[in-house]
């Protein structure tokens, strides 16, 4: 398991270096995810990354079971006031 973890580490710092040079206007372009920007999409992985299991079960239990509208306010939550703030975030 601790081989798992160095490597998400070392994948996490290798994607904070890859957005660190993202001209502002590639953070509003959209992802494939749906309607998020990549600015949203790097917000979703700062949550998950801060969301422990009970966390996960009682956020999902206030957004009333709805998948959907827990991940929205994750990223409503982690989104930080510019994408600096947000890679600081995830860093």
């Amino acid at each position: 398991m601790e081989d798992v973890w160095s490597m998400v580490h070392a994948e996490r710092v290798a994607l904070v270096d890859d957005l660190g040079s993202l001209d502002a206007a590639r953070w509003d372009e959209p992802s494939l995810c749906g309607e998020w920007t990549v600015h949203d999409v790097v917000a979703h992985l700062v949550d998950t990354a801060r969301t422990t299991r009970l966390g996960f079960m009682v956020g999902l239990a206030r957004a009333r079971f709805d998948f959907d509208r827990q991940n929205a306010r994750g990223v409503e939550r982690e989104r930080g006031a510019s994408p600096q703030e947000t890679l600081a975030r995830l860093r």
